[in-house]
């Protein structure tokens, strides 16, 4: 059962194709994860994004 849907997603994300093969849409699926991912990524660290309470955009240390 774990093996037919590990194809499945394997199918759908064409992870086991040369890169000139990939379809419009396993394209757009990888882009859609990667986006979930990068916004779910954002929410969760709230306010103090990656940079923390220790970076000051105003600080001169360029």
């Amino acid at each position: 059962m774990f093996q037919n849907i590990w194809d499945s997603f394997n199918l759908a994300l064409g992870l086991n194709v040369e890169p000139k093969t990939l379809t419009l849409g396993q394209i757009a699926l990888r882009a859609s994860i990667i986006y979930i991912a990068g916004l779910a990524m954002v929410r969760i660290a709230g306010n103090q994004r990656f940079a923390g309470k220790h970076f000051s955009r105003e600080s001169n240390c360029y």
